[in-house]
């Protein structure tokens, strides 16, 4: 959330979580960031527009309907040209910019961007400037690709829901996160990954898991970045 600007990067398996914030606030979404077309990212989006909440702009990586993916998330892309959604396809070096915040788009690469491949190695990696700080939204970017979209961020969050297979020791040097996000369920046994938790424990990294902490929100407060889990509060 931008000042009047509502700005959401997937909406989880059954949206449940961004309707019911939206709905509270009265608020419609601004920007859709669709990282990839898997159900666990794009299943809530459905959710969404059923209780009429506007989509005014979707963004999706370029190629992502090319890949292999979830054919009910590949259904999606329909769904939204028949309620009327713009759907924007973005690459490397794309940038949009809202009233604080700017969002710049670091992977996949456009000329490179190949198809049939899993979507987890072509999703949207965004790089978010608010404030001074730098988030770094990782999706479900595989180990194999990390490199090329590892910038300095004040916070991370992890790829993958903490996936053993990604948050490689060299990326996390390269990103240096002071605080790292992992967004998980409760009722998964192999994620987040306890090596990735290690390796993000010897980065120094603050971590906080949605499974132990519940959301978590992120907010200026004179200058500062201040982040609080739910069940701290």
């Amino acid at each position: 959330m931008d000042s009047s600007t509502t700005v959401l990067i997937d909406a989880g398996d059954d949206g449940q979580a961004a309707l019911d914030y939206l709905l509270d606030e009265g608020r419609d979404v601004d920007a859709l960031f669709i990282t990839h077309l898997h159900m666990d990212h794009t299943g809530g989006v459905e959710a969404l527009l059923d209780n009429g909440v506007r989509i005014h702009q979707a963004y999706l990586p370029v190629n992502a309907g090319r890949q292999r993916v979830d054919p009910n998330a590949l259904a999606l892309l329909a769904r939204l040209q028949e309620a009327g959604v713009p759907v924007t396809f973005l690459a490397r070096g794309d940038r949009l910019s809202y009233n604080e915040t700017a969002v710049e788009v670091l992977w996949p690469v456009r000329e490179t961007a190949r198809t049939g491949q899993d979507a987890n190695d072509l999703p949207l990696v965004l790089a978010i400037d608010f404030g001074g700080y730098t988030l770094l939204s990782a999706s479900d970017l595989t180990g194999a690709y990390e490199a090329y979209a590892a910038v300095p961020a004040d916070v991370l969050k992890v790829a993958h829901h903490g996936s053993s297979q990604s948050s490689g020791s060299g990326f996390l040097k390269q990103v240096s996160p002071a605080f790292a996000l992992v967004s998980c369920s409760s009722g998964s046994r192999s994620l987040p990954g306890a090596d990735t938790l290690e390796r993000l424990a010897q980065s120094g990294a603050r971590v906080l898991r949605t499974d132990l902490d519940g959301d978590i929100t992120l907010t200026l407060q004179n200058g500062a970045l201040c982040l609080t889990p739910y069940k701290a509060r």
